[in-house]
């Protein structure tokens, strides 16, 4: 018995951002930006403001719930400046966007300022805003972006994520969006020791592993998992990763941060949901199929009559070596590589 696909589109209205989140997100990032492309001591060196990240691509989650209250939702905003490398290091551009946010604290209702290696982590109320300073388009069409640890700067372009995976969410008549929530929110219910790959890295995986052979996102979901175990085996087996070519960047690595182990966690975690997904669709009731759908998408996967609690909760973290049950075209293998 397959579950209708119109449970899937609830579920995926259900852990959409809420218009409360989207709106608490439009006043925290806008009030940034506004502070910083009119501060007085500062605006001349501003050249514009944008944003990126899920939020812009329409790719992220309502927040997580914890302690009984939804977090705050993440944004990434940029500050394009005017200057080149040899201007200054990443760390005083960066000392200079915190001194406007410190002098506009009280207004902007800023309760925590954070230097990261390429970004300002500031905390409001309403939301958690990214500002990362990127040195305008070079020669290249590409920004640069500043590593305060390694003084050094590294070309980027959010904007260019964000329009390709509007067009991939084209090429894939608009199932592409939503298969990166459903992941997404699986690995969120399926938690390893590893936070990576995430984010963009897990929108190319999609991209080069989506096959659109249905209208169902059950089994589109099924032939995504099925597509990945077999594309990528090679490097699992020999303890690697993948090469993934940053669309925005030619000839750059996207997953070059990610361990090793990472992405071995992340194939197991996989293999997990495809063995799920693939009972969920032989399923001969209701009952049954969703209670493997909740396997992977957690409890508020919905149900059609029968409350079905359960068996992973969405706060257990669960070893790399826990996801069995091996597709047959790659042979069983060891859980860890040299």
């Amino acid at each position: 018995m397959i579950t209708p696909k119109a449970r899937f589109e609830e579920f995926l209205h259900d852990i959409n951002p809420s218009p409360s989140t989207i709106s608490n997100s439009q006043s925290a990032h806008s009030d940034i930006r506004n502070v910083i492309e009119n501060d007085q001591k500062f605006k001349f060196n501003v050249k514009r403001t944008f944003l990126g990240g899920s939020y812009m691509r329409n790719t992220a989650l309502r927040p997580a719930i914890k302690n009984g209250k939804e977090k705050r939702p993440d944004i990434d905003s940029y500050v394009v400046v005017q200057g080149n490398y040899f201007d200054a290091s990443p760390e005083q551009w960066m000392n200079e966007v915190y001194a406007v946010l410190n002098r506009n604290r009280d207004g902007l209702g800023l309760t925590k300022i954070t230097r990261n290696r390429c970004s300002l982590a500031t905390t409001t109320k309403r939301a958690n805003v990214d500002v990362s300073v990127l040195l305008e388009k070079d020669y290249d069409g590409l920004y640069r972006i500043g590593n305060k640890d390694t003084g050094a700067w590294y070309p980027t372009n959010p904007e260019i994520h964000t329009q390709w995976s509007g067009m991939q969410n084209a090429r894939f008549q608009n199932y592409f969006k939503p298969m990166v929530k459903l992941l997404k929110w699986a690995m969120k219910e399926n938690p390893t020791n590893h936070k990576h790959p995430k984010s963009f890295a897990l929108e190319v995986m999609i991209a080069e592993n989506l096959k659109i052979n249905s209208t169902h996102y059950g089994e589109i979901f099924l032939t995504f998992c099925k597509s990945f175990l077999e594309n990528y085996f090679s490097q699992y087996a020999l303890g690697s990763s993948p090469f993934l070519e940053d669309p925005a960047v030619p000839n750059t690595d996207i997953l070059a941060g990610v361990e090793n182990e990472a992405f071995h966690a992340f194939y197991n975690k996989i293999d997990y949901f495809c063995t799920h997904a693939e009972k969920a669709l032989e399923a001969t009731t209701d009952e049954i199929a969703t209670g493997h759908w909740r396997k992977i998408f957690g409890s508020r996967f919905p149900a059609n009559k029968i409350n079905i609690t359960p068996t992973l909760k969405p706060t257990q973290v669960v070893s790399p070596t826990v996801f069995g049950n091996r597709r047959t075209y790659p042979p069983a293998l060891p859980a860890r590589f040299a």
